[in-house]
């Protein structure tokens, strides 16, 4: 999606789509600093696009993940691993 963003609903939906695939597997958590990367470079415009989603959406998972969890969720996932 991200690669043929002509839109900027495009831009968010990237940035939900890596919120989830950070959250399934950490391991893709370099897709989105290469995104960042990207659009830094050539559409600065667009990165505002991306980032504050980007942030608004992992901040509320992680947020709503550690209070339904009361903490554990971070201990199990994170610590743990």
């Amino acid at each position: 999606m991200f690669l043929v963003a002509r839109h900027r609903w495009l831009l968010v939906a990237s940035a939900l789509t890596l919120v989830a695939a950070g959250f399934t597997r950490q391991t893709a958590l370099i897709a989105p600093l290469a995104v960042t990367m990207t659009l830094a470079v050539n559409d600065r415009r667009a990165l505002a696009w991306f980032l504050i989603p980007y942030g608004a959406a992992g901040l509320m998972a992680l947020g709503s993940m550690q209070w339904l969890t009361h903490g554990e969720f971070w201990r199990h996932v994170v610590v743990s691993t």
